[in-house]
């Protein structure tokens, strides 16, 4: 059976970083994904000595061109591997064509970004 490879936003902290490293130990590819350049390579650097295969996207959920970046990542990375257990993708794309901001009122992102508005 072919290894899946998930996309985790958030992953730099908080759940987002448990989930990464709870895939990575089952030996998962993973496109991580996170704000911050430097931190989000040495995430992906942890991830891979714990048995995964990770690559880093810098993104930051508010902005569509950053998902949408992801996603491409994702896909190219992954082709019919492609799972994904992260609302806030979904919420993006749901709310891509209303005009509303990707994450406000969901409860995306575990590093200050998204919750309640």
């Amino acid at each position: 059976m072919p290894v899946p490879t998930v996309v985790i936003t958030g992953a730099l902290t908080g759940i987002g970083h448990a989930t990464a490293v709870a895939y990575a130990r089952q030996g998962a590819d993973l496109v991580v994904s996170g704000r911050h350049q430097t931190p989000g390579e040495q995430l992906a650097k942890e991830l891979e000595a714990l048995g995964g295969r990770a690559t880093f996207v810098r993104a930051d959920v508010r902005f569509e061109a950053d998902v949408k970046n992801l996603v491409t990542e994702h896909l190219d990375q992954a082709g019919d591997r492609a799972v994904s257990s992260q609302p806030c993708l979904i919420d993006h794309l749901a709310h891509r064509d209303h005009g509303k901001h990707p994450v406000r009122g969901s409860s995306c992102g575990n590093d200050g970004v998204g919750g309640p508005e």
